[in-house]
């Protein structure tokens, strides 16, 4: 913090002790606050430690400048330039409609003393024109192995939830709902659950041996439908495309059928 001319840090740092004593102790030239919303609530450390901030300048930027009530504006125009609103039960008799904390009275008013603090820009007087999205919902039926594979785990997975089957297993049931939902992107993203769960303490043989074999059975499956739609839709669009997974299972096996297809890719993930 006393090294560099300029810091880049998020929230989480700039607040956590002895990052928070550090950038405080520091006189800083210009303080620019991204997400700026995050220092709606002035009764959070993160607003204290924003407010404590010995600087000449500061600039906040935010789209959603209030979120819940128009105390959050209070708060956020305080970090700017204190006292400009007055006290905070001053600005709520002001410029609060008492009956739901979000409706502004006095508007011109408002307006005005904003004005010396605020720039507001709208994207129809930016002249900013966001490319055309198409929607579209493509439903992928799976093949018989993809289907038999997804009945056994899903009834698995429904056996160990009820709470009858509570004490054949103590299996996590967020490991469970995870798995379940990593079967649904792609098989081989269940297997690593699948092996993991079969290793859990004090599960039967029997129940260990059947998620082992539930496994294997992911492993083995070669295609996969939804892969097959994506390549599909890859060469029909022909443009860049960006493709979100949940899991890095799926995203890893996606590279790999998009590489023997002869599309280039990148992979982000974290």
């Amino acid at each position: 913090w006393s090294t560099f001319p300029r810091v880049i840090a998020s929230f989480h740092t700039a607040k956590r002790s002895p990052h928070r004593e550090a950038m405080t102790a520091q006189e800083w030239d210009v303080v620019i606050v991204d997400e700026a919303h995050h220092l709606r609530n002035r009764r959070t450390l993160l607003w204290q430690m924003a407010s404590q901030l010995r600087k000449k300048y500061i600039l906040l930027l935010t789209a959603t400048p209030v979120q819940n009530n128009l105390e959050e504006l209070f708060n956020l125009v305080t970090l700017l330039e204190p006292g400009l609103l007055g006290t905070q039960r001053r600005f709520a008799q002001d410029f609060v409609d008492p009956r739901d904390g979000m409706t502004p009275r006095n508007v011109e008013g408002l307006h005005r003393l904003l004005a010396e603090v605020m720039v507001r820009n709208r994207r129809a007087t930016i002249g900013f024109q966001f490319t055309r999205r198409i929607a579209r919902t493509e439903r992928v039926e799976p093949d018989a192995a993809e289907r038999e594979l997804y009945r056994e785990v899903s009834q698995f997975v429904r056996s160990r939830l009820r709470p009858d089957g509570a004490d054949e297993a103590r299996l996590s049931r967020v490991a469970l709902l995870t798995l379940q939902k990593e079967l649904g992107s792609c098989p081989l993203a269940a297997a690593p659950t699948l092996l993991r769960l079969a290793q859990a303490a004090d599960l039967p043989a029997g129940v260990a041996e059947h998620l082992v074999a539930l496994a294997d059975a992911a492993r083995r499956l070669q295609g996969n439908t939804k892969a097959e739609a994506l390549l599909r839709t890859v060469a029909e669009v022909g443009d860049p495309m960006v493709v979100f997974t949940q899991f890095r299972e799926t995203q890893g096996y996606l590279a790999q059928r998009l590489a023997a297809a002869g599309v280039a890719t990148a992979l982000f993930h974290g």
